[in-house]
């Protein structure tokens, strides 16, 4: 039998029942409780099916989104990322021990992390990585840097041309800048709505200044609505 596990970024494992469905949302009443405002009462369920579990967004105010994008209703992959308000989740096919291995090597080596795998990431040094925002968006790509408490620059190009750099320290976004001259957090949220593009992180450089001090959470959310408010507007503009 096929097990599929939801793993947090704190670790912990959610187990989805293989003969029945788990209701996602606020209230005590959901098979997986989260709390955070941003979540609906009931706000999605994931149902077993012979292809994988499907999870289905159950008309929540802020959405549902895997792979960095909205969903209404989708089958679940091992690998996939699920996010759901403030929480970020990987999708893991195979036993409870191969989870908790897979946890355990998350921890010791982000390098052999399946989450970075999944990024399309390629290592160009053993610190360091590049990849590009095609299959995964810029907003996956920061969350999964602060859960894995990276430290580097984060650059971001685009056609060969510089955007801008976004500095970590232990997984806190502490400052960044763009090629327009923007600095702290208006550059970030500028970055932070990139729609294309290609990055590098090199893990053994060091912030020039610290110019953003707030939460890693709360800037990934705000970062979030204005990435899909620009996704939004391109999409109905074609540009």
């Amino acid at each position: 039998m096929t097990n599929y596990f939801l793993i947090a970024a704190d670790d912990h494992i959610h187990e989805l029942p293989s003969e029945r469905g788990a209701m996602i949302g606020r209230a005590a009443i959901n098979q997986i409780v989260l709390d955070d405002r941003l979540i609906s009462r009931v706000h999605a369920s994931i149902m077993p099916s012979s292809k994988g579990p499907v999870i289905t967004d159950r008309g929540s105010a802020n959405g549902t989104q895997v792979n960095g994008r909205p969903v209404k209703e989708t089958t679940l992959k091992h690998g996939d990322t699920v996010r759901i308000g403030k929480f970020l989740f990987c999708v893991f096919c195979g036993s409870r021990a191969e989870a908790e291995q897979w946890i355990s090597r998350r921890g010791g080596d982000t390098k052999s992390d399946q989450t970075i795998s999944d990024l399309n990431v390629n290592p160009s040094k053993p610190s360091d990585m590049t990849g590009d925002l095609s299959s995964f968006d810029i907003i996956t790509l920061l969350q999964t840097l602060v859960d894995q408490r990276r430290h580097g620059t984060l650059a971001i190009t685009q056609s060969g041309q510089s955007l801008g750099q976004i500095y970590f320290v232990n997984g806190v976004m502490v400052h960044a800048s763009t090629a327009a001259g923007l600095f702290g957090k208006q550059a970030l949220y500028e970055l932070m709505t990139t729609q294309t593009g290609e990055f590098t992180l090199q893990s053994d450089s060091k912030p020039p200044a610290l110019s953003i001090m707030e939460n890693p959470a709360a800037l990934l959310m705000e970062g979030s609505r204005l990435f899909d408010e620009k996704r939004a507007h391109t999409f109905q503009t074609g540009h």
